[in-house]
């Protein structure tokens, strides 16, 4: 990749020696044209912007320094480094005011001199290029946010104004690839370091990372050509979308998201090519409350096969359905809150879930953690010396949400009904009643300070069938009724 140069000189023999006595490509520069007067260099420049213009100050027609300020004024970038003679200093310095970076003296142009002022151009010219992308990031990083937005929360996409205009005003040629990496780095070193890309100092990269995965962004103003990439030096799954112009970038960044996703559901190529895809619609929530409630239960009671099969369903069901494997992490994070709110214990740290790369590892770590915490919701039984009085216990608290008599648990044990009363109350301190009740009401407070469950729900919940029975419980327990104590 080449910093590219104008020589810009009236005397044939001075472009002759500085095009063929200085090794330019050797210092990262290659010479692109010449021109013999100010007025001809600026023509040349609206075609083609050099990075540097090598330009004498004195010429027929238009002089260096009408040069410079002309391609100021229309925009240019371009550095430039102005030749001079010895009696011609006054002009030097007026160039530099007006915005040269370097000037040489014509007798001492020797390699040496030549060679340490391209040293510096490059050192400028890679500043810019990097404060220009940093620059355009900060920009278009809201952008970025928007449209990520939608591709992990499987709404379909619908533009702002803002991010259309934003999008206008970026270069018209992008390439977008995506790397799907877990809890490794993959850095714009390491993107940079694939040279997938024909090599081309006018265009500029950014990065977006979340989820485990990073996605580069190549903008340019040129067609994007991309270089033959050796599979040797691929370490991560990779999904690449090239060509289009700049409106398409949402389906080139979902494209070659939906690659990632191939490699997620078990397609293990490492790199995979795509075209864009059309629009898809957003994807229905799959943790509908009905499956919530049904996790929460098989927790509270430790179910642990129910809350294997739940998962396994749901795991199955995405699976099915084909969603992004951005949703399915949020599912679990989703999952992953609940139970912390449920138990005030976290399963799993974010980051370890956002950073697993296959839907069977995703699986496994939950089922895992599930299976470590469940029951943890259980108000803590008491534990007796009587092994019919904590079956009765154990069933009670596993069964909350059902009818529950002193009658029920006589012929659960197979004993007198009068007999278990009184042997319960021996052995636990409370009648049985009395019992069920304080359990019933110290789940209805957990339920009132960590769910949104409306009073009806609760009540049935944990075992009351009619409202008012639960709230004249709960008040005679609490002193305030299932909603008091909510707001307080």
């Amino acid at each position: 990749m080449m910093w590219k140069i104008l020589i810009v000189e009236d005397e044939v023999h001075i472009r002759t020696s500085l095009r063929k006595g200085i090794n330019w490509n050797e210092s990262g520069f290659e010479v692109i044209g010449e021109a013999g007067n100010g007025a001809r260099a600026l023509a040349f420049m609206e075609k083609e912007v050099p990075d540097l213009v090598i330009c004498d100050i004195l010429m027929p027609v238009m002089d260096g320094i009408e040069l410079l300020k002309n391609a100021k004024q229309s925009g240019y970038s371009s550095l430039f480094v102005m030749l001079t003679c010895m009696n011609e200093f006054e002009y030097a310095r007026l160039a530099l005011q007006y915005g040269a970076f370097d000037y040489v003296l014509k007798l001492s142009m020797e390699i040496e001199t030549m060679t340490r002022i391209l040293m510096k151009a490059d050192e400028e010219l890679n500043r810019r290029k990097r404060v220009s992308t940093q620059h355009s990031y900060y920009q278009s990083r809201q952008m970025y946010e928007h449209m990520w937005e939608f591709l992990h929360t499987g709404k379909a996409y619908v533009p702002r104004m803002k991010v259309t205009e934003q999008l206008s005003a970026m270069p018209p040629h992008l390439l977008v690839c995506a790397v799907l990496h877990g809890t490794n780095r993959f850095t714009m070193d390491d993107f940079e370091t694939l040279r997938m890309i024909e090599p081309n100092h006018h265009a500029f990269v950014h990065e977006f990372s979340g989820y485990g995965q990073t996605t580069f962004f190549y903008w340019s103003h040129k067609e994007v050509k991309k270089e033959q990439l050796n599979p040797c030096t691929l370490n991560f799954p990779m999904g690449l979308c090239l060509g289009g112009d700049n409106s398409k970038l949402y389906e080139a960044w979902r494209s070659v998201l939906g690659i990632l996703d191939r490699y997620w559901y078990g397609n293990r190529e490492e790199m995979i090519e795509t075209e864009y895809i059309g629009e898809q619609p957003g994807f229905d929530p799959i943790l509908t409350w009905k499956n919530e409630r049904k996790m929460i239960q098989s927790l509270e009671q430790g179910r642990l096969e129910d809350i294997d099969e739940l998962l396994i369903d749901l795991w199955k069901d995405m699976e099915r359905q084909s969603y992004s494997n951005l949703y399915v992490k949020q599912t679990a994070l989703q999952l992953n809150h609940l139970v912390e709110k449920m138990t005030n214990i976290s399963l799993n740290d974010a980051e370890e879930i956002l950073h697993t790369t296959s839907h069977l590892q995703l699986l496994n770590l939950l089922r895992a953690s599930l299976n470590k915490q469940a029951g943890l919701l259980n108000c803590e039984v008491v534990i007796t010396d009587h092994n019919e009085i904590n079956k009765i216990l154990e069933y009670v608290h596993m069964h909350l949400d059902q009818a529950i008599t002193l009658k029920s648990m006589a012929r659960y044990v197979a004993m007198d009904e009068h007999y278990v009363s009184s042997l319960f109350k021996k052995k636990t301190g409370k009648n049985f009643i009395d019992y069920l009740h304080d359990i019933r009401i110290e789940k209805a407070k957990h339920y009132l300070d960590h769910t949104e469950m409306t009073v009806n729900e609760i009540g049935q919940r944990v075992g009351f069938v009619y409202d008012n029975y639960f709230i004249k419980i709960f008040k005679r327990q609490t002193g305030m009724t299932p909603s008091q104590y909510r707001n307080k």
